[in-house]
């Protein structure tokens, strides 16, 4: 995984639903990157609460989600764990994942306007959520939200 103060790469990948986004268009914009697999545990744990954190803060971002799995898989994980975070696909054999260095999944980066990763977190780590939670709120403004609410959540899950 990229580290801390490294460039994130451009990139330009399909949608899932159709049409492609290009990664430094957003320009200006800070992001989160989320890379997941539909099949991986702990991606099945951390994605709605990144759901949450993206209901909340996802107007001000670019926030995507990146899937390494085909569209017919992305559909039934964004049904199964109600993800409506706009979703990419990185298909085999993974350019952008390898890209980014991605050995685990989840992944969550946090990008400032610059393309510097500010912010690089892999596998679940319930206070790393917290922290981006955290990082989200003060960039943009707001009270932060309540991410677990109620859940018996585990302090750590890894990818």
């Amino acid at each position: 995984m990229l580290k801390e103060n490294e460039v994130a790469p451009d990139f330009i990948l399909p949608m899932f639903g159709g049409g492609e986004s290009h990664y430094y268009d957003a320009q200006a914009k800070m992001a989160v990157l989320i890379f997941y697999k539909f099949s991986c545990p702990t991606c099945q744990l951390a994605l709605p609460f990144l759901q949450k954190i993206y209901d909340a803060y996802g107007d001000a971002f670019y926030f995507i989600a990146i899937a390494q799995d085909g569209p017919d898989k992305t559909a039934g994980f964004r049904e199964e764990y109600k993800i409506s975070i706009p979703t990419l696909m990185d298909l085999s054999p993974y350019p952008i994942s390898n890209n980014y260095q991605i050995s685990t999944v989840p992944c969550v980066l946090f990008v400032d306007a610059n393309h510097k990763i500010r912010y690089a977190s892999q596998g679940f780590v319930k206070q790393e959520l917290l922290n981006l939670a955290d990082l989200l709120a003060e960039k943009y403004g707001r009270r932060q939200i309540d991410v677990f609410g109620d859940a018996a959540v585990p302090e750590f899950k890894a990818g």
